[in-house]
């Protein structure tokens, strides 16, 4: 394996998808902040990944439209618990 292997796997990969602008450290920032939302919450994900400014973060840090749906749709005919400390639905 070479020195560029994963820039020219990231190349080759944006050009396949018609994907213009996009370098590799912004993509895998992008992917990482993006994945991790599933496990974290926003405050640990800027920690973890070194932010430091929330314009940053937010340009990394967008949930999509089906994520926003879904959210609405499990809560949906539910109380919600009022307790802060427990992210519980339903209880």
């Amino acid at each position: 394996m070479g020195r560029d292997c994963l820039w020219k796997a990231w190349h080759k990969a944006c050009l396949n998808l018609g994907i213009k602008g996009v370098d590799l450290y912004g993509g895998t920032k992008h992917s990482s902040t993006t994945d991790l939302r599933k496990y974290f919450s926003p405050e640990q994900i800027k920690r973890a990944t070194m932010h430091q400014t929330n314009k940053a973060f937010e340009r990394y840090f967008q949930v999509p439209i089906d994520d926003i749906r879904e959210i609405y749709q499990n809560t949906a005919g539910k109380e919600l618990a009022k307790d802060e400390e427990r992210n519980v639905i339903g209880e």
